[in-house]
């Protein structure tokens, strides 16, 4: 464990904020990630790179703040993801299974509602 630009880095590119974590947590963060790559501020993963501030995911890979997840690909920008299973471009899960590009998803419903919404008003001008 070395400290290097404010952070604590272990020997896989794994590193841990100096103003959040002391070299005693660092190094006792560092001890539960197995097979993680270039991660920050994670502990309890396995599997996983390039992920930010996780907990206990399993095969992920470029997350930001997700606990419980597993097999997450792309998944960036999620905000406190949940129990989720294979996801794939995710935004904002909740105990999830087996998603695929929830980001689309999402912007496929919004456009729907959108699309209502205009219609309602267009009929509303026309009366």
């Amino acid at each position: 464990m070395k400290q290097e630009n404010g952070c604590w880095w272990d020997e896989n590119g794994n590193s841990w904020d100096a103003t959040r974590f002391s070299a005693a947590a660092a190094r006792k963060m560092a001890n539960t990630l197995v097979n993680c790559s270039d991660c920050i501020d994670c502990g309890n993963c396995n599997d996983c790179s390039s992920c930010i501030d996780c907990n206990n995911c399993n095969n992920c890979s470029d997350c930001i703040d997700c606990r419980n997840c597993n097999g997450c690909i792309d998944c960036n920008d999620c905000l406190c993801c949940d129990n989720c299973n294979g996801c794939n471009d995710c935004l904002c899960c909740d105990n999830c299974n087996g998603c695929s590009n929830t980001i689309g998803a999402a912007f496929k419903a919004a456009a729907v509602v959108a699309v209502a919404a205009i219609v309602v008003i267009l009929i509303q001008i026309m009366w």
